[in-house]
């Protein structure tokens, strides 16, 4: 087959080859059977590739040294005369019905509306161009989805990466005329725009997590305007899901009451499936035939079900976030339920108080000790699994520093303590500076903006190891992703600017006190009172010994938590295996027997909590033992794999497993 371009003034008839003669670089060292199709084979297109074809007999590094890189195009900076050209032109990209004709549509892609790039001293060819265009958004498109699934699903992604997957190659393989196979068909096309608006959706929050704003608002309006002529299919957990992204969205750029109204009607939308899945669990766990749960609902078709528990337990955050907006005198009750799953029984009248803005002693004893125990929980947790280093610990970490922090500030004048609250303070700073921050969701900024005001506020209380500079870094990032930060807390932003200059200029510590314009926390405060047993102290213990002292901890806390909780047993539970676990991997030094043993602890630990959420009626914690089993049995087998073959490929071995895909996500996370 040939391709032949119009005559030139220079030339006749010059004919295109549409096939090398030769394999391109990509698939010669994948080793893959390349289709060898000009400019770009398909297996490039579809991942993303560049794709360079050169002779075998040049070397790897004159190839490198003469490919030419892919071009992003923006669609917002393309000049004036590039725009006049494309009057004439439709300004949106065509989607195709299963049969291959054109559908019109409105929603375009940041590369649809490119010009043309010369890559050498005369332009490339409108084929070459059109293929470029395309590679640069699947390769943008793939990224962002490597974004999402490694980092900011924290493990547990609200969607199949196969359905973005399939939206992704149902686009490219349309435009380019290919023939689909019959697992990237969509039947009907209101199914493909749904997808197409969950994805959208999802890129839209990866954008601003990076602090792409254009992009993230082309995105974001693309998914809004798909999501308008769906907004009534309460089916479609697509539309669901592409809604929760949207709040998250509109959260980021400032406008609170449309997020919140959105994540509002996402819950009205996800009750009925809640209550599907209450009856479905139960029903199960009544079954004693059964084999698998988790695994039946997923391949039954029923996958939405779960993925509604996951959004449950992520719309917290949210909720989290509007606490205190939403109930000022009992804001912090309520942030501690959200945190236990509503386990909390206390109230203003158990803790003796009429309002959350004036704690005495005992009740902010009461409640720091609470903080205390879970803290010790999740720190024992992610030391022994080794999962200090990923977004969701990052997350749990803000939120316990800003339940102290909201508890702290908010004690009657005799209690409060400056020196807690300025240790807390340097705490959250301090977790400014991990790799994740950049990815953290609006949501859990409050205990950022907090701290910083807090340490701009008691300036001349700083210690000298104190620098306001890492304060102005952390709202520097916040603001460059987030208008919410960057509107709402501009004069927080300059008043650290300002005391950063006089930091490194000024020796009078009191004159800098003087210039502060804050009056957020009250700044009549007891500075000698000090409750040893919720001050964390920073030890240079070995790891078992840091592991005994937060055994200790909660042993100290763990009759508070009895006397203020209902269903505090499963911490006893957590506890008591993370013990085992440690006398595990201290006393059996054969590794297959301690995966063994490590395997059947964590099955214990899962029947344990599925068997006492059945008696306490909790759905959730019965789904939550079945994902621990899950979990238990796929970091055995792929630590097996790993013992037997160091050169395991996880995804090649495990891409059609149940448990590689719904789980695939965490391993990745963890070895980030």
């Amino acid at each position: 087959m040939r391709i032949t371009v119009a005559p030139s003034a220079t030339t006749s008839n010059i004919e295109i080859p549409s096939h090398s003669n030769h394999a391109c670089l990509s698939c010669r060292q994948l080793h893959r059977k390349c289709d060898k199709t000009l400019p770009a084979c398909s297996y490039c297109i579809k991942r993303g590739y560049k794709c360079v074809y050169k002779e075998r007999s040049e070397k790897l590094t004159e190839e490198k040294k003469a490919s030419h890189p892919i071009v992003f195009v923006n669609v917002h900076s393309t000049t004036c005369q590039s725009q006049e050209q494309r009057s004439s032109r439709s300004c949106t990209t065509p989607t195709f019905d299963i049969k291959g004709s054109h559908a019109s549509s409105s929603i375009s892609t940041p590369y649809s509306n490119a010009t043309t790039i010369a890559t050498t001293a005369n332009s490339i060819s409108p084929v070459e161009s059109r293929m470029e265009h395309q590679i640069n958004y699947v390769y943008t498109t793939r990224q962002t989805m490597d974004l999402y699934y490694d980092i900011l699903s924290m493990g547990f992604p609200l969607v199949d990466r196969k359905t973005f997957d399939k939206v992704l190659e149902y686009q490219t393989s349309s435009r380019s005329g290919q023939i689909m196979t019959n697992d990237y068909r969509y039947d009907v096309i209101c199914d493909l725009e749904k997808d197409q608006a969950l994805l959208y959706t999802v890129q839209a929050v990866c954008f601003q997590r990076l602090g792409c704003r254009e992009l993230a608002s082309f995105h974001f309006s693309n998914g809004k305007q798909l999501i308008g002529k769906y907004f009534d299919d309460v089916d479609s957990i697509s539309i669901i899901l592409g809604m929760r992204f949207m709040a998250e969205y509109l959260l980021g750029v400032g406008e609170k009451r449309k997020a919140r109204s959105l994540l509002n009607t996402v819950k009205v939308k996800v009750n009925p499936f809640i209550q599907q899945l209450q009856q479905t669990v139960k029903e199960s766990h009544q079954d004693q035939t059964r084999t698998d749960y988790i695994e039946k609902l997923m391949m039954s078709g029923q996958a939405n079900w779960l993925i509604v528990y996951l959004l449950e337990s992520e719309i917290r955050f949210f909720d989290f976030f509007y606490c205190e907006i939403e109930n000022p005198e009992s804001f912090i009750l309520d942030e501690l339920g959200i945190f236990t799953k509503n386990q909390m029984t206390i109230s203003k009248q158990n803790l003796g108080i009429s309002s959350c803005k004036s704690l005495n002693r005992e009740a902010a004893e009461k409640l720091l000790s609470i903080i205390e125990a879970f803290n010790c929980i999740v720190r024992l947790a992610m030391d022994n699994f080794g999962k200090k280093d990923v977004l969701s610990v990052l997350l749990t970490e803000f939120v316990m520093s800003q339940l102290r922090l909201d508890i702290l500030t908010n004690c009657d004048q005799e209690t409060q303590d400056l020196q807690e609250i300025l240790r807390v303070s340097r705490h959250v700073i301090q977790l400014t500076e991990h790799r994740h921050f950049p990815f953290i969701p609006a949501s859990v900024t409050k205990a950022v903006i907090t701290a910083c005001t807090i340490r701009a506020t008691y300036y001349s209380y700083l210690t000298p190891e104190d620098n306001l500079r890492n304060d102005l870094r952390a709202l520097k990032i916040l603001s460059a992703r987030y208008p919410l930060i960057q509107n709402e807390y501009s004069h927080l932003i300059k008043s650290i600017e300002s005391l950063t200059y006089l930091q490194h200029n000024s020796e009078d510590m009191m004159l800098l006190a003087n210039l502060l314009p804050f009056s957020e926390v009250e700044t009549r405060v007891n500075c000698g009172w000090s409750d040893q047993s919720v001050v964390h102290r920073c030890i240079g213990a070995s790891s078992i010994e840091e592991k005994n002292m937060h055994f200790n901890q909660y042993e100290r806390h763990k009759s508070t938590l009895r006397e203020l909780m209902s269903g505090s047993e499963i911490l006893d539970i957590v506890v008591e295996s993370i013990k085992e676990e440690v006398a595990i991997k201290t006393t059996i030094t054969d590794p297959e027997q301690q995966m063994d043993s490590l395997k059947n602890m964590r099955l214990r630990l899962g029947s344990q909590v599925i068997e006492l959420a059945k008696h306490n009626n909790d759905y959730s914690g019965q789904i939550a033992g079945e994902l621990l089993k899950k979990q238990a049995l796929f970091e055995f087998n792929l630590s097996k794999a790993r013992l037997e073959n160091p050169e395991f490929d996880l995804t090649d071995e495990l891409k059609n497993d149940f448990v590689y895909r719904f789980f695939i996500s965490r391993s990745r996370e963890c070895s980030c």
